[in-house]
């Protein structure tokens, strides 16, 4: 993992006052709270959401306020024990079945309580694995957020991590990160030194693949 790469995607945020990667850094703290207001909290999750793309175009959210997002709130909040676990080769089982644990939670919500995400999205009927897996970054920080740009930057520098969001896949990321362990911590302790802001792994990971999807020749803006 190339620490040059993460900083490029950190320069971005710090470049202009209020820049929209800070909208990351507002949800993920409120969600570290002891006492959270359900009310609050959706709102952040859904500022959060809308910075980093969930609400542009025909995107069905675009469609609901914020409070359209507090089961999920309440969701996120039943599991957020799973933020302050360091998942080891040990527990790395068991912690992956309780976040898919979550995520069914999540996609059982989005289905069964509004049908109507059918017509927006034709036949799909599942909110995308990007917008579950953002949900989960800017809240417990415990899994990347499988874009476009984060898949593209896998395919290039992600050995042998399959692009899809699933059990195996993501046994395979973590397995990544446990080998990148003493890499990923030195980068962690110089954005604390130099930002004032404690990144998690995942979020690490995220900003690594995605800065490198996004610099790659098809996808790099002037």
């Amino acid at each position: 993992m190339e620490q040059k790469i993460i900083e490029e995607y950190l320069e971005k945020g710090t470049s202009v006052a209020n820049h929209r990667f800070k909208s990351w850094e507002h949800c993920y703290d409120y969600f570290g709270k002891e006492d959270i207001n359900e009310d609050l909290a959706g709102l952040h999750l859904g500022f959060f959401l809308a910075s980093f793309g969930m609400y542009k175009g025909k995107a069905f959210l675009l469609q609901r306020d914020y409070k359209f997002l507090i089961p999920v709130v309440q969701l996120i909040l039943k599991h957020k024990h799973l933020r302050g676990i360091i998942v080891t080769p040990t527990n790395k089982t068991d912690f992956i079945e309780n976040l898919f644990l979550l995520v069914e939670g999540l996609k059982s919500y989005f289905r069964q309580q509004y049908p109507d995400m059918k017509a927006v999205k034709k036949n799909e009927k599942d909110a995308t694995d990007t917008l579950i897996t953002k949900i989960i970054l800017g809240t417990l920080g415990i899994t990347p957020a499988y874009d476009r740009y984060f898949k593209d930057g896998v395919k290039r520098k992600g050995q042998d991590i399959p692009q899809s969001f699933s059990k195996s896949s993501f046994a395979e990321l973590i397995q990544y990160t446990l080998d990148q362990k003493e890499n990923i911590t030195s980068i962690q302790k110089e954005i604390k030194q130099k930002y004032g802001v404690e990144y998690p792994i995942m979020k690490i990971v995220d900003m690594y693949f995605w800065q490198t999807g996004y610099n790659a020749p098809k996808n790099k803006k002037s």
